[in-house]
Formats: C-alpha cells, structure tokens, sequence
C-alpha cells in the first residue's frame, strides 16, 4: 500500500469521544507502513437527530470500510445500528472489534452485519482492514529469513 492511496476507513461513533475510538485510531497509527484516512468525524451538527443522521450518511459514503467496536456499539445501539444500516446501504464490510481484554459474546444485531470479528491486536486489525477495504491477504504471520554462520 501506498501512501497516496490510503485506505478510507470511517469508525463508528455517537458522536462523542469515546476510549475505544481513540483506541482504534492508536492501534492503526502504530504500524508505519498503513496509510489510512478516518473519514468520520465527532463534531455533532445542530439541528437535531436528522441532522446528525445526514452528517453520518456523509461520513460513511466517504469510507471503504467500517469499523465497529462493541462498547462503541452498546454506548448507543440505536444510533450504530443506523450507521450499520448505511453501511450496508453503500455496499460497505463492517468489522467488529471485540470488547478489550474480555471474552464476550457480540450483540447478535452487530454479529449479523459484520464481515469479520478481531480481538485489539494490531497486526489483526490491520490485516482485516487490508482485507474486507481492499481484498489484500496478507499472511498471518511474518517470514523472516536469516542466515546461520
């Protein structure tokens, strides 16, 4: 992957900072080679519910793919469930991200509409990434060759 062609990823959000959405954002920086753009924006628009509803609509229609954390999801599952439904609209693969550090079953709405299910470890979050934006399998694990003296 190049950097003038950076993976457009909107991640869920109720339009207030939440620790998993810094999370995402910190787990994805922290390898150099991946190039992305976060399309989805936390500053709320006035003007009500339909407002905010049009704001996310925009968001999503930016992205390649959406990326949902499940406390994100149980913060306000009204609201993801909507941009669930948006993403599905626009043809788009959503993955799910396991709640940090515990083992727990994915709401079933959530679990439904979603291409693939990681738990918080980088290098799976950004495989998956690769995967469900750009079609790009990337081996699990990495090769590295040496030589024996």
């Amino acid at each position: 992957m190049v950097s003038n062609d950076p993976i457009r990823l909107f991640i869920a959000h109720t339009f207030v900072e939440h620790d998993d959405f810094c999370k995402v954002v910190e787990y994805i920086q922290s390898k150099d080679s991946f190039f992305y753009v976060n399309t989805a924006s936390l500053i709320k628009p006035g003007g009500g519910d339909k407002a905010a509803h049009e704001e996310l609509r925009k968001q999503i229609g930016l992205a390649e793919i959406v990326i949902v954390p499940v406390n994100i999801y149980k913060a306000n599952p009204g609201l993801v469930d909507y941009q669930l439904r948006v993403a599905e609209n626009f043809g788009l693969k959503v993955l799910a991200l396991r709640p940090f550090g515990i083992d727990a079953e994915l709401p079933r709405e959530l679990r439904n509409c979603c291409a693939e299910v990681v738990e918080w470890e980088s290098r799976r979050i950004i495989n998956s990434i690769k995967k469900l934006a750009r079609n790009e399998h990337i081996p699990e694990y990495e090769v590295v060759e040496f030589t024996l003296e």
